[in-house]
């Protein structure tokens, strides 16, 4: 990868902690380099309570064009995006953030997309399956919104309070697909949810586990 790093370049932060697995410092960079775009992913190691500081540096500095947000600032980040997309909007959550054009800050989540795209380049066709969905916080939850083929994800028992919150998050807004049923563990289509009330927003029992 031959990078002209000068200064000119336009950077582009992936926040994180711990940031040492991440692989976009090097996959994005090559392909900025690829496209002529005199343009740098670098890896930032940020700890939770350090984000505010951080955030607040990155936002007033002029050659940041972007940010990649990755574990575990997803929800924290979307605070401070003046707009966002619809995903975003209905998950409180962000993977990525562009610059507006007063340099605030449009945040997406782009996790759901990026798993679909992944499954089908592999070989994989979505085309109405069920998956098991392990785990239902910001990466998670981002496949149930995605504008993929197929039903959505079945979440595991141990991620059923938290498919529930999905739903809650996501019922009123218009995601009809999404409704969570019983605890069998699986999310359902669904026609969507009417007028919210105390009935419609409690949750439901947990199963009684029998041996």
């Amino acid at each position: 990868m031959n990078v002209d790093l000068n200064g000119e370049s336009r950077l582009f932060p992936i926040i994180g902690e711990p940031i040492r697995f991440v692989r976009s410092p090097q996959s994005l960079t090559a392909s900025f380099a690829a496209q002529g775009h005199n343009g740098m992913c670098i890896p930032m190691e940020v700890p939770d309570a350090d984000l505010d500081r951080v955030m607040q540096g990155l936002a007033v500095t002029r050659n940041i064009d972007g940010l990649l947000v990755t574990m575990p600032h997803k929800a924290t980040a979307f605070d401070y995006c003046a707009t966002w997309s619809e995903t975003a909007g209905l998950l409180r959550c962000v993977s990525v953030m562009r610059r507006n054009a007063d340099r605030t800050w449009h945040g997406d989540m782009l996790d759901g997309r990026a798993f679909v795209k992944a499954q089908v380049d592999a070989g994989a066709n979505p085309e109405d399956a069920r998956v098991l969905l392990v785990g239902a916080g910001s990466a998670g939850a981002a496949p149930t919104t995605s504008p993929s083929r197929g039903p959505p994800p079945a979440p595991s028992p141990s991620t059923a309070s938290a498919s529930t919150r999905i739903w809650l998050r996501c019922g009123w807004a218009g995601c009809s697909r999404l409704a969570t049923t019983r605890w069998t563990g699986w999310l359902q289509g669904s026609p969507r949810p009417g007028p919210r009330s105390e009935s419609a927003l409690s949750p439901p029992r947990p199963p009684v586990l029998r041996r």
